[in-house]
């Protein structure tokens, strides 16, 4: 993982491998080593609005399924933003739309997050 911050902008990249030891024999899948690509970024637009842009790129740890929406890699890009009003708890809104592989994982989502501050 490593992040820059430059003036409003905010970078954040990850990167993630795992290499899996078993093999399925019950259904007959083999698995593979997998790894995941993200990046995202955050533009503080005021003291009460930051939006931020984020892309990832998974494999799969699994092989032989014959189910491309099992054994083929997911791309997805989510849209937030944050919004901070005086006196009350950070609201944080976005949604992820899986735009390159729309035919596995989450196809459209929102998401909302509430957190308060101290």
């Amino acid at each position: 993982m490593a992040g820059w911050t430059l003036d409003r902008l905010a970078v954040r990249m990850e990167a993630d491998l795992a290499f899996p030891t078993a093999r399925l024999s019950e259904v007959d899948v083999a698995t593979r080593p997998y790894g995941a690509l993200q990046l995202g970024l955050t533009w503080v637009t005021s003291p009460s609005l930051a939006l931020q842009l984020q892309a990832r790129a998974h494999s799969s740890p699994l092989v032989g399924t014959g189910l491309p929406q099992l054994d083929d890699p997911c791309f997805y890009v989510l849209a937030g933003a944050t919004l901070r009003i005086e006196g009350w708890p950070d609201v944080d809104l976005g949604l992820v739309e899986n735009v390159w592989s729309p035919y596995r994982g989450a196809d459209l989502a929102f998401v909302l997050a509430v957190r308060a501050r101290r």
